[in-house]
């Protein structure tokens, strides 16, 4: 799983490189150019290239118009993704503002919060009652979509969410939702990755005075 999981982050890592090298008028690349600029060695790209059947030559390299229809391909692209929010909050606002600047993979196009005085239909992303999660999803056959509740709710709105058929889930909240079988979790702590970042400075700071 974790294999996995690091090889998705790759291959996110890939398609925003290689389109990058596409807008700036390139047309074929070899290896050691996408290496170079995502930050990884020109042999992780090929084997990495080789399991997802990405066809290229030592002479030749790569053609950069493959490379993104590939990975539109592999990575369901092709047509934009449609993600649901529950939580309209600080944090779902940030998330739904954040999503809107430049993204042309998936779009946030609703959002849900138990607050009544919240909803609001007029807006670019619409805000509707929790109560209409289940239909709305359904209607628009939406399985993807993101937690931003307050702690002491996130385990409810993750059962009312797997109920109703969701198969994917990113959680930003601190509470650790326990996988089940058919739905897929990512968490992001915000508050655990800047403690991280605290530590690791921390380090280099010690191994400097030492």
């Amino acid at each position: 799983m974790a294999n996995k999981s690091e090889l998705a982050k790759r291959m996110l890592k890939y398609r925003n490189v290689i389109i990058k090298l596409k807008n700036l008028g390139i047309v074929k690349v070899f290896s050691d150019n996408i290496a170079d600029t995502s930050g990884l060695s020109s042999s992780q790209v090929r084997k990495d290239f080789s399991s997802l059947s990405i066809k290229g030559s030592k002479k030749g390299g790569y053609q950069i118009q493959y490379l993104v229809d590939r990975f539109e391909e592999i990575l369901g692209a092709k047509n934009e993704q449609k993600v649901i929010i529950v939580g309209y909050g600080n944090i779902g606002k940030a998330i739904i503002n954040y999503q809107n600047l430049n993204n042309d993979i998936c779009k946030i196009v609703a959002a849900f919060d138990i607050d009544k005085e919240k909803t609001n239909s007029g807006l670019d992303t619409p805000v509707y009652h929790i109560s209409e999660l289940d239909s709305f999803s359904k209607k628009n056959k939406i399985n993807i979509g993101i937690i931003a509740v307050p702690e002491e709710v996130a385990n409810e709105v993750y059962e009312h969410m797997y109920n109703a058929g969701f198969k994917g889930i990113l959680n930003f909240t601190r509470i650790h939702l326990k996988e089940i079988e058919g739905i897929t979790i990512k968490t992001i702590n915000i508050d655990l990755q800047i403690e991280n970042l605290f530590y690791l400075v921390s380090l280099k700071e010690q191994s400097k005075d030492a």
